[in-house]
């Protein structure tokens, strides 16, 4: 009988936890356009890294400045090397902030 009655609680609460995650996959409906737009942004994500690649196989002297400015970290020891590229970073950051505002507007 104990076992019936724990087991009866167990149910019933997987259901309740069932029921409230399923409600929420189920009370938000996608519309068509937000697919598109996921869409959209996927592609252009996806011929971003593209471009990405061709420039660094075919033309690696233009991202060669990467990790060599003043204020990048670098450590070599033996087998042992290790890059933060702070600089780098803020000024790849910079250019993105301003390519991404001027697209925008």
């Amino acid at each position: 009988m104990r076992v019936t009655v724990i087991y009866e609680g167990t149910l019933a609460a997987l259901e309740m936890a069932w029921g409230c995650l399923s409600a929420g996959f189920t009370s938000h409906t996608e519309t068509a356009g937000e697919t598109v737009a996921m869409g959209r942004y996927l592609i252009g994500i996806g011929l971003l890294l593209v471009a990405i690649g061709l420039i660094w196989r075919y033309a690696p002297w233009l991202v060669q400045w990467f990790g060599k400015l003043p204020g990048d970290i670098r450590y070599e020891s033996g087998r042992t090397r290790v890059l933060f590229p702070i600089t780098s970073m803020i000024v790849v950051s910079i250019a993105l902030t301003i390519l991404i505002n001027l697209f925008r507007k």
